[in-house]
């Protein structure tokens, strides 16, 4: 379930990719889960990964973002 999961993701980032170049970055929310396999997925791709800075006391910020 997972892997058809990511692998959607995958193929969704490679389309953005496809549409608008390599010199895109995704945007995610920052949070563990989806959100954090985008991040991974946008990296192991080759392109950046954004993530919204909000701190709150229950959640760590996305240190693997390559910006904010």
């Amino acid at each position: 379930m997972i892997y058809n999961y990511i692998s959607k993701i995958e193929r969704l980032i490679k389309n953005l990719q496809g549409l608008f170049g390599s010199d895109i970055g995704i945007f995610t929310g920052g949070g563990h889960g989806s959100m954090q396999q985008v991040t991974n997925t946008t990296h192991r791709l080759g392109l950046m990964a954004d993530s919204s800075f909000i701190e709150t006391l229950d959640q760590e910020t996305n240190k693997t973002a390559d910006f904010y």
